[in-house]
């Protein structure tokens, strides 16, 4: 167990399994009751993305610079700095390359919205179709099926039929499974 700042954490070393990674333990003050807090790398993560964040504010800035303005383990900020523009909270420009290193701006409505918006709905690994209840994997323009796709059948196995589809099976092998392992299910 160790102390930090204004937190504990505890880890283990053991001698066969996988060791505990540092866990921040959270004392309930008012029930006395110890739990884990999450793992201290992700933690320590979170708060680094909100300080690059607050470091940048309107202006556009290079890695190093943003790792000048804020401090600590050097590590940790370009990590926050990578996690940020793949999640669209910052825009990076730039090639990367020697004299023209990359350069980080914070979107404009980074302070605005929470962390799903910042979501491209149009990439097909994200699901959720804003324009319809239905997702968008169960109206698949792209193969022809439209909504007409398994029309009648339950959600649940228009569902699985397309996970199905997805990861492993044949369109017409995933609907049969899906319409089995429904038949099957207890209701």
């Amino acid at each position: 167990m160790k102390r930090r700042e204004q937190t504990r954490t505890l880890h283990t070393i053991q001698r066969y399994g996988e060791d505990m990674p540092e866990t921040v333990a959270h004392l309930d003050a008012e029930t006395g009751i110890v739990t884990a807090g999450g793992d201290l790398e992700a933690l320590q993560l979170e708060e680094r993305k909100r300080a690059v964040l607050e470091a940048i504010g309107d202006e556009t800035l290079t890695e190093p610079d943003i790792k000048e303005r804020v401090g600590g383990n050097q590590t940790v900020t370009a990590n926050a700095v990578r996690a940020l523009a793949e999640s669209d909270a910052l825009t990076r420009t730039g090639a990367g390359k020697r004299g023209d290193p990359y350069y980080y701006r914070k979107r404009a409505d980074a302070d605005k919205c929470s962390i799903l918006d910042l979501t491209n709905i149009d990439n097909p690994e994200n699901r959720e179709n804003l324009e319809s209840d239905e997702p968008d994997w169960l109206m698949d323009e792209s193969k022809g099926r439209g909504s007409e796709w398994m029309k009648g059948e339950p959600d649940e196995v228009r569902e699985y039929a397309a996970i199905l589809e997805y990861n492993v099976c044949p369109q017409l092998e995933a609907e049969r499974l899906a319409r089995e392992s429904y038949a099957l299910a207890p209701c």
